[in-house]
């Protein structure tokens, strides 16, 4: 009686995966090498030239009580997340152009409420013109 063994190739698999390494290293090295510079390039874009680093800049007190109509037209302060509301004496006093400088989004202005939007470190603004009103 014959047996009849059906089997794949009947190569070995080692010998299989390692006859497509030596037909395909090339265009697997290339591929790798592709990789790498994709991801190089990427991380070049996200940290292109020209934009600024988020450096914290010293915030003057005595700017922003300026630019609020000083010290004295300042009777409340509250902050909101990225918003500082101001109630003020008289609102025809603040300086918009200023407070822009500052880094001021936005001015909304309600009877003598004044509502600064603050992109970024408003909680240290409003800290830092607290403690400057308490002095």
């Amino acid at each position: 009686m014959k047996y009849l063994i059906l089997s794949g190739s009947g190569n070995d698999p080692k010998n299989d995966f390692t006859q497509f390494l030596k037909n395909n290293a090339l265009w697997i090295c290339l591929g790798i090498v592709g990789l790498i510079l994709i991801t190089i390039l990427v991380i070049y874009i996200i940290k292109a030239p020209g934009r600024k680093a988020n450096k914290a800049q010293p915030i003057n007190n005595d700017e922003w009580l300026l630019a609020l109509g000083g010290k004295e037209n300042i009777q409340e302060i509250n902050q909101n997340s990225s918003r500082i509301s101001v109630n003020l004496k008289d609102d025809n006093l603040i300086d918009r152009e200023k407070l822009t400088a500052l880094g001021v989004s936005s001015v909304v202005k309600m009877s003598n409420k004044v509502t600064l939007v603050v992109s970024k470190d408003s909680q240290k603004i409003f800290e830092s013109i607290k403690k400057a009103l308490e002095n």
